[in-house]
């Protein structure tokens, strides 16, 4: 992955975090492992930036297989509670044993939205909780 010193730093070699001794080329560009970019752009964001605009935003590389899959389970089970109809959510509320006085007010088709933003964030709070 190439990173670009903003100090104007060419044709010199210098010691980076994980990746040891590079060589800067004449463009003020080193090619590095993605976890040496990340380290520099987001430590020394004065001195160093991608070199490439579109890997400024790229997703995070260091996200492992397990981070991964626990969004893709979130994501899902939010999608699912947007796909309810009200009956379901209240359904839903009621078997999670939330207090009926803070989402009976929800229950109604003006107000599905919130009331499927209810079930996030106590769905979101129920997976804090057991994360701890």
């Amino acid at each position: 992955m190439k990173v670009k010193n903003l100090k104007g730093l060419k044709n010199s070699k210098i010691s980076v975090p994980i990746d040891g001794v590079v060589n800067v080329d004449g463009d003020c560009c080193v090619d590095v492992s993605a976890r040496c970019a990340k380290i520099l752009v987001d430590c020394a964001p004065n001195d160093w930036g991608y070199a490439d605009k579109a890997v400024a935003d790229e997703p995070d590389l260091e996200t492992d297989n397990e981070n991964k899959s626990v969004k893709s389970t979130d994501g899902n089970v939010i999608a699912g509670i947007k796909a309810m109809n009200l009956q379901q959510m209240a359904d839903l509320a009621t078997e999670a044993g939330y207090p009926k006085e803070e989402w009976e007010q929800f229950n109604t088709k003006t107000k599905k939205a919130i009331f499927a933003a209810y079930l996030v964030k106590k769905y979101n709070e129920t997976e804090t909780t057991e994360a701890e």
